[in-house]
C-alpha cells in the first residue's frame, strides 16, 4: 500500500524545528478515500506540536531567519537598490493548511497554507526610486503581511543508494492580501519626507510588492531548500513505498 509520510511536510513547513517525538508524525495511507483530510489534519497537528529547541543545530522556524535579501528592481517601476540584512520572519508557524498534494509522476510534494499575519524585521539599505519618488535611507525596517497564501513545492530526488528521501529543489511563493511597510530613518530621519513616501508606498502596496515579489520568492525558496537538504541529511524519512 502506498503512503505519504506527512512528517516530511511537517518538517519543511515548520522549517527546522526539532523532532521530540515520533508521535506527531502520522502516516496517511495512499488508498485512504479521506487521504486529503488525513494529510491536512496531520500537518496541522504536527505544526502545532513542533516547537524549536536546542539539539539539532538547526535554526528556529519562528522566527525564521534569512541572512540577507538583495532585490534587483532595475527593470521594474520601483527602480530601487534595496538590501535587507539579518531578516527575522515572525508568525510563520501560525497557519492553516488549506491543501496538500502529491504528484506521483513528477515526484513533487506540495501544500498550500494561509498565514494570518507575518512580520519581517531587520535592517535595510536603499537608494533609488519608488513609483515616482526618489528615496534613500538606512536603518531598521518592519514589513507586515496579512492573510498570506503560501505554496511550497518539494521536488524529491532518489535516495542516492539509500532508502531515505533526498530533496532536489524547493519552490516557494507568497501571495499576501495586504502588505504594510515601515522603514525607519528614511531621508536621514526627515519625518515629513519619510511619512510622505511611506504613505504613498502603503497606499500602492500591491504595485510595490508585485515589483519585488519574484526576488522575495527566490530568496525564500533558496533558504528553504538549503535547510531542507541539510535536515534530510540528518533525519532519514523513508522513500514512498508500494
Amino acid at each position: 500500500m502506498k503512503y505519504i509520510d506527512a512528517g516530511i511536510l511537517l518538517i519543511i513547513l515548520c522549517t527546522f524545528s526539532e523532532i521530540q517525538s515520533s508521535e506527531i508524525f502520522r502516516f496517511c495511507n495512499w488508498s485512504d478515500p479521506k487521504l486529503q483530510d488525513c494529510l491536512e489534519k496531520s500537518i496541522q497537528q504536527g505544526i502545532e506540536s513542533l516547537r524549536y529547541r536546542d539539539g539539532m543545530n538547526l535554526p528556529s522556524s519562528d522566527p525564521f531567519f534569512v541572512e540577507n535579501i538583495v532585490l534587483d528592481t532595475a527593470k521594474t517601476s520601483v527602480k530601487l537598490d534595496l538590501k535587507f540584512n539579518n531578516v527575522q520572519v515572525f508568525g510563520f508557524s501560525n497557519l492553516t493548511v488549506l491543501r496538500v498534494d502529491y504528484n506521483e509522476k513528477e515526484n513533487i510534494l506540495s501544500f498550500v497554507s494561509e498565514h494570518p499575519r507575518m512580520i519581517l524585521k531587520g535592517q535595510y539599505i536603499t537608494k533609488g526610486n519608488i513609483l515616482v519618488l526618489s528615496v534613500f535611507g538606512e536603518g531598521d525596517f518592519v514589513i507586515t503581511t496579512f492573510d498570506t497564501i503560501m505554496r511550497i513545492e518539494i521536488h524529491i530526488g532518489d535516495g542516492n543508494g539509500t532508502h531515505c528521501i533526498r530533496i532536489k529543489k524547493v519552490v516557494l511563493t507568497l501571495k499576501p492580501a495586504l502588505v504594510k511597510f515601515d522603514f525607519k530613518n528614511l531621508f536621514n530621519g526627515d519625518k515629513i519626507l519619510a511619512d510622505t513616501v511611506l504613505k504613498t508606498v502603503n497606499d500602492n502596496w500591491d504595485l510595490v510588492y508585485n515589483d519585488v515579489e519574484n526576488g522575495i520568492n527566490k530568496v525564500f525558496s533558496e533558504s528553504f531548500e538549503q535547510v531542507a537538504k541539510k535536515l534530510f541529511e540528518i533525519i532519514c524519512f523513508p522513500m514512498f513505498q508500494s
